[in-house]
């Protein structure tokens, strides 16, 4: 989840002192927010233009979920805009990710994350395809890592060569910080302005 307030910056707050001398707090209000919620659904609609995902699966309707969550709560003094997604936060803040689970294959708690490398597996837990009777995990020669295998043709047991590399697991991964996320507040300030002249 992401919150925003429309007010939180000093360049904001400037452009919104000028725009109360054209209209009463209250409808100032009702605009911003009905701004807010418009540029931040246009700005995650993009996102979910694509049919395909990162890994070229069919999209999980990811960003689409996350437009449709979009809502805003004001008073005369600020707007708050919300969005709701999951991971949302770690892709605007960034950092480190360490295991936290327990694992769906070994059962016991995960020292590794478990990262989507085939387009099946992306936004998918083990658990989702099939379960620990599904995969197996090869582990890497230098231990700091390993990949987990999908047991294709409906098989439960065994190993092979043909088997499809679904996941590799990570002690820890660094998400880089994207504040390209959410939009620049200035789009929301100049549909406000859009709104008020309207307004005349």
């Amino acid at each position: 989840m992401i919150k925003v307030a429309v007010t939180g910056e000093a360049a904001v707050s400037g452009a919104i002192k000028s725009f109360q001398q054209k209209t009463t707090l209250n409808n100032l209000s009702r605009i911003a927010a009905a701004a807010g919620v418009y540029v931040w659904k246009e700005h995650f609609r993009q996102f979910y233009v694509p049919r395909r995902n990162k890994l070229g699966g069919v999209s999980t309707g990811y960003w689409r979920d996350v437009h449709d969550s979009v809502v805003a709560s004001r008073t005369n003094e600020k707007v708050v805009l919300t969005a709701k997604g999951k991971g949302l936060r770690q892709k605007f803040y960034g950092g480190p990710v360490t295991a936290k689970h327990v694992s769906d294959v070994t059962g016991k708690r995960n020292r590794f994350l478990t990262i989507p490398v085939h387009p099946k597996a992306h936004s998918k837990t083990i658990s989702d395809l099939g379960g620990k009777k599904k995969f197996y995990i090869i582990p890497t020669r230098n231990g700091k890592g390993a990949g987990v295998y999908f047991r294709a043709g409906g098989r439960t047991k065994g190993k092979r060569k043909s088997d499809p590399l679904y996941y590799v697991l990570k002690r820890r991964v660094v998400i880089r910080r994207d504040l390209n996320i959410i939009p620049d507040t200035a789009k929301i300030l100049a549909e406000m302005q859009k709104r008020l002249d309207a307004q005349k």
